[in-house]
């Protein structure tokens, strides 16, 4: 820095030639900084001084991928198996009228879980498809950024609107009446409903898979899968469509009576043939994961490492695990309440004895409540394969009740045939609502709101007591109707007590 020895404003001389006002008129000085030699820092240098940061594989983006193809694989071997048998034994063939679904899968024309020939392997097929969703969303909470994690959630959600369409396509859930009488017409359309609800999860899932293809966070061969994939899913939409007309012309020709013996089973053979088909293409989607998956396990940093830990910590939280369970109840209580509605409107005056032995206990046991037995079995599996964080001891023994308990029940309800039967109430439905019971009030919500979903299991019991006196067939349907629509509001009431307001708004609108 230059000296200065005078003020440049009034000549004064300065005393103290460090100072930076003039003494006398208060004039501010500008000092010129003189220019320093700065030796050239090397490249070398740089490097030497940066702190080398380790990358870290994303082992859970492989696990959770790999898991989904191995499910995936099993569906594939499991429902060829399965389709093949019936086929064979020509199980339950009465019940294509209905169903082509029904027919090849063997479910029987009296009550959905009363075949033998359906079995425990046409059940574990839907827990396996549901866990197929399940790993697909977990996969998605793998992903680096968010707009990879919305595609993929996408991607599962419509995977779960296929399911669950495959699932009601088997008809006979939506429409008993009694055990030996189904209104053809109305099922038929619930039928092809519900597979029309399976194509557009389909179309769904193509859509966010396109989507998800052409993200620049995912390595070429990932995206190579991905394009694979869709060509495959496409032809599986294809192939589910050709279903559906040949479906749809088998029951047009079989109301007209124009199928003889021989060309009825053709067209089954038909259908079966284009099922096999869509499950093998699932098979080779899903192997082609596996193998995918398997190699080259992609890189993060210790920031997205934390980022994904802290996601997936919350998605396998108590909390979250009782919230999906809520949804699942709600929906299905909603479902219900539909199919009440279309009975109601499309009933007779007047009850048969028959008609309350055929609905009562499916009442009390069934959707609402204590809920169909085999779905809380299924949730309660999920939930011991993936237990939350810090999951307290009587949590689990109450998960472990629930499968005790669906487990019972299903095995004894294929030997003896009925859910009222004492047997199958002591070891099977008890254990059941008990473990339900227990770990309702263990969890992560407040007082109030467990109070709420206890009251909320016993209200199909309830309405069933209350109907039981009551002969007119419009009044019973619309008691059952009126139940299912108050436990469907107040499962979403208890929904929004325990995740608050905005954040339903927010999932409801992302899945949108």
């Amino acid at each position: 820095m230059s000296q200065i020895n005078f003020c440049s404003q009034c000549g004064a001389p300065l005393t103290d030639v460090s100072a930076n006002f003039c003494s006398k008129c208060g004039y501010k000085f500008a000092y010129t900084e003189e220019a320093k030699h700065v030796a050239p820092v090397s490249e070398s240098t740089i490097v030497a001084n940066e702190t080398t940061i380790n990358p870290i594989k994303n082992l859970k983006f492989t696990k959770y991928g790999r898991l989904f193809g191995i499910m995936g694989v099993a569906i594939s071997l499991l429902a060829t198996i399965i389709i093949i048998y019936n086929l064979c034994t020509e199980a339950a063939l009465d019940s294509a009228p209905l169903s082509m679904n029904r027919a090849i899968f063997g479910i029987s024309n009296i009550h959905l879980w009363n075949s033998p020939s359906l079995s425990f392997m046409t059940f574990i097929l839907i827990v396996l498809a549901l866990l197929s969703q399940y790993y697909l969303r977990r996969f998605a909470d793998t992903q680096t950024t968010s707009e990879d994690v919305t595609h993929i959630r996408k991607v599962a959600f419509g995977l779960l609107i296929t399911i669950i369409g495959g699932i009601l396509s088997f008809g006979s859930i939506a429409h008993i009446i009694d055990n030996d009488y189904y209104d053809l017409y109305f099922v038929s359309f619930i039928n092809i409903a519900m597979i029309g609800i399976s194509l557009y999860g389909i179309i769904h899932i193509i859509k966010h898979l396109n989507r998800y293809q052409q993200s620049a966070n995912i390595s070429d061969g990932i995206r190579k899968y991905i394009k694979l994939t869709k060509i495959l899913t496409f032809i599986i939409l294809a192939t589910l469509s050709t279903a559906v007309l040949l479906e749809f012309i088998f029951k047009v020709c079989y109301v007209a009576d124009v199928l003889y013996n021989d060309e009825y089973f053709v067209m089954i053979v038909l259908y079966s043939l284009l099922m096999i088909v869509i499950f093998s293409l699932v098979g080779v989607i899903s192997t082609l994961a596996i193998i995918r998956f398997s190699i080259g396990v992609p890189t993060i940093t210790d920031e997205e490492h934390c980022m994904i830990d802290a996601r997936l910590t919350e998605c396998n939280s108590n909390k979250r695990q009782l919230t999906n369970m809520l949804y699942i109840f709600a929906s299905i209580s909603l479902m219900y309440a539909v199919v009440s509605f279309a009975n109601m409107i499309n009933s007779n005056d007047y009850l048969y004895y028959g008609d309350f032995m055929a609905t009562n206990f499916k009442e009390i046991t069934g959707l609402t409540g204590f809920g169909g037995y085999l779905v809380l079995f299924a949730i309660a599996t999920i939930f011991l394969i993936h237990k939350a964080p810090n999951q307290n001891k009587w949590s689990m023994v109450a998960i472990i009740s629930m499968i005790a308990g669906g487990f019972n029940t299903i095995c004894l309800q294929w030997l003896f045939g009925y859910l009222y039967d004492v047997r199958i109430i002591i070891l099977g439905l008890l254990p059941l609502c008990a473990g339900y019971i227990l770990y309702i009030w263990f969890s992560e919500c407040d007082r109030v709101s467990k109070i709420i979903i206890t009251a909320l299991s016993f209200m199909p019991l309830i309405a069933i007591l209350i109907c039981n006196d009551i002969n007119h067939h419009i009044l019973y349907y619309f008691l059952l109707f009126s139940n299912s629509i108050v436990i469907t509001a107040a499962y979403i009431y208890v929904i929004i007590r325990i995740n608050g307001i905005q954040s339903v708004k927010d999932k409801l609108l992302g899945r949108i």
